[in-house]
């Protein structure tokens, strides 16, 4: 486990466990996975095992077959030990083959640090509802001190069930209070090839409850989003570590869900890969919003960790409660953003109502933004907006706000990204880019003195009355027919100020 655990009080812990406070240490781990390759044809097979051998006998391989992925391209081999390499040239050169890699190696982003006694706090935001869970005076993480201003939004929106966030993981227990009613169907385990994603490793369970554990039913602690449901998708062992085949099995898993809205990846130290590549874009194409771990290797591991690193995600660096970014938060081109993520309270896998962990790491900045844009996406689906996933991380961006550490420079650095990530502020910029797209339209209206709604009755009456030298007027808005007045109309009365 990777987890600080506290008892029901948070006693605190005083054992540093041999590390420097703040610094993550893991134990290295292989890059690639001994003796599997993995294969994409370059078009879709519906028998890949015979596919397999074919190109395995034109290779001149001894290979067996371990499992093949359900886009019908991708298969992974086992070979001898030692001879990966040679066997990736060799089946890369046959026909019919796009590519042939290794099997990248990687494992959930969480690490070990210091528990400490957190100061006892109560919610501080002007929300009619605050959460009665057991845990939540503890929760920095939720309010406006360098937190995420959780409360100011949730005053607002506090989700969905409509929003479905993936989270590809160790798996999830759905027996535990903070999930009941919260999870999708639809889920599966890549690693056993079981379609039930039960936890054999806590880690999922904790990073699920970060983005979206049950609030108000005084137990444990308060998630982000309040309604939204959780797909758990098992590409974690019971180690907490996992391979790239599996990862990019999981991603198109969600991709094929059209009830997904939100890819969450806790995942860190996996190499570049292909399968990335196919898995992320998969989910862009399914219009999902992608949000990744920047690592936990401290300076330069954002532009190296992947999925994280992939520029096709959001990628997630981690802070304190003082705001200032952990060590052994990944930096780099790469990082967009940070949140939370740095002894944050949060679940323990023991379905008890004062059980809890402190957490520390990527694997829960992550979820926290997961989160955020369920609340963002909950909003925007109100109004009858669909946001895509660059438009999500530029309001993400519009919303962040500066760390107090006066070397981040705010707007973009490779220490913070672009800020810490704010829930409240990012509904604001949801605000503000409404009324920039619909008040632009609204503007068109100025040489023809339309300011108000009685004008727009009066231009309206006015030309479908026939008054040429009215309708004459709209001409250099463009405005010269029917179903141009009505559109401009529609625009008007959607929220445009008047000037």
């Amino acid at each position: 486990m990777r987890s600080i655990p506290a008892a029901a009080t948070f006693a605190a812990t005083t054992a540093v466990l041999g590390l420097t406070p703040g610094v993550l240490a893991e134990p290295p781990l292989p890059a690639f996975a001994p003796g599997q390759v993995v294969v994409m044809a370059d078009h879709r097979h519906d028998d890949l095992a015979a596919f397999a051998g074919g190109v395995c006998d034109a290779a001149g391989l001894d290979a067996e077959l371990i499992k093949t992925a359900s886009c019908g391209r991708a298969l992974l081999l086992s070979v001898a030990a030692g001879t990966e390499h040679a066997a990736c040239a060799a089946l890369a050169r046959q026909p019919g083959v796009a590519f042939a890699e290794l099997n990248g190696v990687g494992t959930g982003g969480t690490g070990w640090g210091v528990a400490a006694e957190p100061a006892t706090r109560a919610g501080t935001g002007t929300t009619a509802l605050p959460p009665n869970d057991w845990g939540y005076r503890f929760s920095w993480q939720h309010t406006g001190s360098n937190g995420m201003d959780s409360e100011l939004a949730w005053a607002r929106t506090t989700g969905d069930p409509s929003i479905v966030i993936a989270v590809l993981d160790t798996g999830i227990d759905p027996t535990h209070n903070e999930f009941a009613g919260r999870i999708a169907p639809g889920e599966f385990d890549f690693v056993n090839t079981d379609p039930v994603a039960n936890a054999d490793h806590p880690h999922g369970i904790h990073v699920s409850g970060m983005a979206m554990a049950n609030a108000n039913n005084g137990f444990q602690f308060t998630g982000v989003d309040w309604n939204a449901r959780v797909l758990p998708i098992k590409v974690l062992d019971n180690n907490n570590s996992g391979f790239t085949f599996d990862a990019y099995e999981g991603l198109l898993h969600a991709a094929a869900d059209p009830a997904v809205r939100i890819v969450s990846l806790s995942l860190i130290r996996y190499p570049a890969s292909s399968l990335w590549d196919q898995g992320i874009a998969a989910c862009r194409n399914a219009g999902q919003i992608v949000i990744a771990c920047a690592g936990n290797d401290g300076p330069g591991d954002a532009d190296v960790s992947f999925p994280g690193a992939h520029p096709q995600s959001i990628s997630i660096g981690w802070t304190g409660e003082d705001g200032f970014r952990n060590n052994s938060s990944g930096t780099g081109d790469a990082l967009d953003l940070v949140a939370p993520g740095s002894r944050v309270p949060g679940l323990s896998e023991v379905n008890r109502f004062d059980a809890g962990f402190f957490h520390f790491g990527c694997s829960f900045a992550t979820p926290h933004t997961a989160g955020v844009v369920g609340l963002l996406l909950a909003e925007a689906d109100r109004v009858g907006i669909r946001l895509s996933h660059d438009q999500v991380r530029g309001l993400l961006i519009g919303g962040a706000q500066p760390s107090p550490d006066p070397n981040d420079i705010f707007g973009d650095d490779a220490f913070y990204g672009h800020g810490i990530v704010n829930a409240a502020g990012t509904l604001r910029a949801f605000d503000d880019q409404i009324i920039a797209n619909r008040c632009s339209a609204a503007d068109l209206a100025e040489p023809i003195g339309v300011i108000s709604q009685a004008d727009v009755s009066r231009f309206v009456d006015l030309f479908f009355e026939g008054a040429e030298a009215v309708a004459l007027l709209a001409a250099p808005a463009d405005v010269v027919s029917q179903s141009d007045v009505a559109a401009f109309v529609d625009l008007f009365f959607a929220g445009c100020p008047t000037r």
